[in-house]
């Protein structure tokens, strides 16, 4: 073989190493720009699937009914409310001490005089049919009988007196303990609305909270995946192709 056909022989092979390394580089080229589409389409993908999530989350917050049925903030202000307005001297019966102001006295026979005049007069019949007269012994025993009925008298008067005080006192007790009910079951009414308000207020607040970790924990979720997305993206198509990398 002649020195020509050496030195086409080298050039035929150069220009046959440079034809492969060219369509190699195309190639990777364009496997490169394949790899990075498909990495942002999938960068493109998440970014779209988040905020599709955070929408249902709010979505359904929104339509769940929690909100709606309790009034939403207002439960709490209405709760809070209730609290600041609680007085207890509103539910507290003022007792007052009780009184009463009659005696014995007012109990007392009215027609005591004309009594004690019939006993005497009687004393004296039985005394004169005894044949006793108007004298000492007569006198003594009239005055006797007087005492003992007069006794008497009072000792009725002071058991009516003792029976209209305590029916007095029963019916200031009674009216007291009365009130003092009706004090406690206003009370009670109260405090249960309170305590219905608190619960309602509490059914927002852990909605609210539900709804706020829900969110959190999505968009967290969402960055994990949308950082890991841009990653590949970043790492995708770095064959080398050359010259033509400057087009991707």
């Amino acid at each position: 073989m002649s020195a020509l056909g050496i030195g086409e022989l080298i050039t035929n092979i150069g220009r046959d190493a440079d034809a492969d390394i060219g369509l190699g580089a195309i190639g990777n080229y364009l496997a490169n720009k394949k790899a990075k589409r498909a990495a942002q389409e999938a960068v493109d993908d998440v970014e779209e699937q988040n905020e599709e999530i955070l929408k249902s989350i709010s979505d359904y917050y929104a339509n769940n009914g929690v909100t709606e049925a309790t009034g939403g903030k207002m439960s709490v202000g209405d709760y809070v409310n209730a609290l600041k307005a609680y007085n207890p001297d509103e539910f507290t019966y003022d007792v007052q001490d009780f009184s009463y102001d009659k005696s014995a006295e007012d109990f007392y026979n009215e027609n005591a005089d004309r009594i004690l005049a019939d006993v005497a007069k009687a004393t004296q019949q039985t005394a004169a049919g005894a044949g006793v007269g108007r004298g000492t012994g007569a006198a003594q025993q009239i005055a006797s009988d007087q005492v003992a009925k007069n006794e008497e008298l009072w000792n009725d008067a002071q058991s009516a007196y003792n029976a209209d005080r305590a029916q007095a006192y029963n019916e200031w007790s009674g009216y007291t303990q009365a009130k003092q009910n009706e004090m406690a079951q206003k009370a009670n009414a109260y405090n249960q609305k309170v305590e219905n308000l608190g619960t309602i207020s509490q059914l927002y607040l852990d909605d609210a909270q539900n709804e706020f970790e829900d969110t959190l924990n999505a968009k967290i979720a969402g960055y994990q995946s949308l950082n890991s997305a841009k990653n590949n993206l970043a790492n995708a198509g770095t064959a080398d192709a050359g010259f033509y990398n400057f087009f991707l």
